[in-house]
């Protein structure tokens, strides 16, 4: 045993070559996707490898969203070769749910069945809902059995993707995503030719045990050589995944699937474009800065300053996106509470804190503080 684990050791290299090759050659033969990039391959081959090692995982595993500009890039395809080749089997196809009660009645019936792939399909603009954000950080569901007074606790252990055009993400959802990038560059992606494989599902399909031996030569190799590190910030609330997962890829040779350090693809697009929440919270923060400055100010000046016809417009419009009541009005109730849900959250170098009280202003104040921003 002892002389066979050398062996396999002195060819790690040619073994995890030959299996990352295999595995992201799979679905981009003949694909001339402008978008279709390194890290979007890494990331391809990172979801198929969390869906083989999902047992061996233990903890949660981000979504994988594959967004496009244009419909009809094969967003979807690529999310069922991924089920496919990690799981034998087509993933469970949804629409997101309308609210968030039928969405946590769907995570309990998803829990039960063992659902290992899920695919929420032709998702349109911004998705959002707190029920999807917790699921993908827990490993266990519990909820009412419908019909049934009694509580019923489940794993939850599906992998999520999900597709849509130009998809954005509120809720604290980005911060959840690795995503993939499709770009057919066309205006009617659904007419193109000349792809390698006409029916690339029977191709996967063929191929599939191939596959998952590669996909389990890299990890097996990966373990081997001691999961060294990939030297960059763990991916929060996903440690054990960042470190099998995201660690093996990135010692197999290919770039980082979940880097934020560029503002152009993957998670760091994200950051930058697609996630409404950072989004939000930014406007407001520009808005309080230019308004107020270094000037500290009470609920009742911000509402004053927006109803001012001069200098409150660009406030006015930061308020509407993020401190509505429900029924889409400004208030100093619905002020205070966006207030102390943002109160020292760093957002690009600023952050909206507390001051203590102050002569003539009973309440207290509120302020930014601003720091440098790290690159």
């Amino acid at each position: 045993m002892g002389r066979f684990m050398e062996d396999i050791g002195s060819t790690t290299d040619c073994v995890t070559h030959r299996s990352v090759r295999a595995i992201s050659a799979t679905a981009f033969h003949g694909d001339r996707s402008r978008e279709t990039r390194d890290t979007d391959r890494a990331t391809y081959t990172a979801a198929i490898v969390s869906l083989v090692a999902r047992y061996a995982i233990h903890g949660p595993v981000p979504a994988f969203p594959v967004v496009a500009p244009v419909p009809g890039a094969g967003k979807g395809l690529l999310a069922r070769i991924m089920a496919l080749i990690g799981t034998g089997r087509e993933p469970t196809v949804m629409t997101a749910p309308g609210d968030e009660v039928e969405f946590r009645k769907r995570l309990l019936v998803l829990a039960i069945a063992g659902t290992q792939a899920v695919l929420l399909d032709n998702i349109s603009g911004t998705l959002g809902s707190d029920q999807l954000a917790a699921a993908l950080t827990l490993m266990e569901f519990t909820d009412r059995l419908l019909g049934v007074s009694r509580l019923v606790t489940a794993p939850l252990t599906a992998t999520w993707f999900l597709t849509g055009n130009n998809l954005r993400f509120g809720r604290t959802l980005g911060r959840r995503m690795v995503p993939i990038s499709l770009d057919p560059d066309c205006e009617h992606p659904e007419d193109r030719t000349g792809f390698k494989y006409q029916d690339v599902i029977a191709r996967v399909k063929a191929e599939r045990p191939a596959l998952v031996v590669a996909a389990l030569a890299l990890l097996r190799a990966y373990v081997l050589a001691g999961q060294p590190p990939h030297g960059q910030p763990r991916m929060g609330s996903f440690e054990p995944w960042d470190g099998l997962v995201r660690g093996a890829v990135v010692w197999a040779g290919l770039p980082d699937p979940a880097a934020t350090s560029d503002a152009t693809r993957g998670r760091g697009r994200i950051r930058a474009e697609a996630d409404e929440d950072l989004e939000q919270v930014d406007a407001l923060l520009d808005a309080l800065c230019v308004t107020f400055g270094d000037t500290a100010f009470q609920v009742a000046d911000v509402l004053a300053k927006a109803d001012g016809k001069a200098d409150g417009d660009i406030l006015k419009a930061a308020l509407q996106t993020s401190a509505t009541d429900a029924k889409g009005f400004i208030t100093a109730r619905s002020l205070g509470n966006a207030f102390r849900n943002l109160r020292d959250r760093w957002v690009r170098g600023r952050r909206l804190v507390r001051t203590p009280k102050a002569v003539g202003r009973p309440r207290g104040s509120w302020a930014l503080e601003r720091r440098e921003v790290t690159p």
